[in-house]
């Protein structure tokens, strides 16, 4: 496909050097057509974002097929439940679905890349009741323990908040062992 005005799977691949071609070897172009995505991926990536995004399986699999990318082998929706309670278990109950449509976008971008640069990997999303800290962290534990359960991988994080006096309490939700927790702050 040509006239890409950004990245695709392919060019970040090819920026990262998940792939064997190289940024030195004739640039990324995501409007090259030798780029290769990438084909790795065996352990478990758990994403962790917040509200519902009822549509996230089918848009999934609409951006894998759009950009070449091998369908999911194994993509899960988890729902973690609200922070105020026990955090060892999912719910079945999905959470409200945010009214500005901003979470949803950021669920999309999140699954859907790190599905194209692994895409062999069990891919999970797991869904805060909201986004307050209490909450996102809460499934943050849910998505360490799949994680843990799926014999280990990644946990990421592509949200942020202002620091805060105690924060250093929440220290022990990311120093579970054999889990990598991978934080972009927006």
């Amino acid at each position: 496909m040509s006239g890409y005005f950004y990245e695709d799977p392919a060019s970040l691949a090819c920026i990262y050097g998940l792939t064997r071609q190289r940024p030195q070897d004739g640039g990324c172009n995501p409007n090259n057509s030798s780029l290769n995505n990438p084909n790795g991926g065996s352990k478990a990536i758990a994403v962790v974002d917040a509200y519902d995004y009822p549509t996230a399986v089918a848009d999934l699999a609409a951006f894998s097929a759009q950009f070449d990318v091998p369908a999911p082998t194994s993509f899960s929706v988890v729902y973690a439940p609200s922070g105020s309670g026990l955090c060892t278990t999912a719910v079945s109950t999905p959470p409200a679905q945010d009214p500005t449509g901003g979470w949803e976008v950021e669920e999309a971008l999140d699954i859907q890349y790190a599905h194209s640069m692994a895409p062999h990997a069990t891919l999970y999303l797991v869904e805060a009741r909201s986004n307050s800290d209490v909450d996102l962290f809460c499934a943050v534990t849910i998505a360490s323990n799949l994680v843990a359960e799926a014999g280990g991988g990644e946990v990421s994080m592509s949200w942020g908040s202002n620091e805060f006096p105690a924060e250093r309490t929440a220290d022990s939700i990311f120093t579970t062992p054999n889990r990598t927790f991978a934080v972009e702050d927006i």
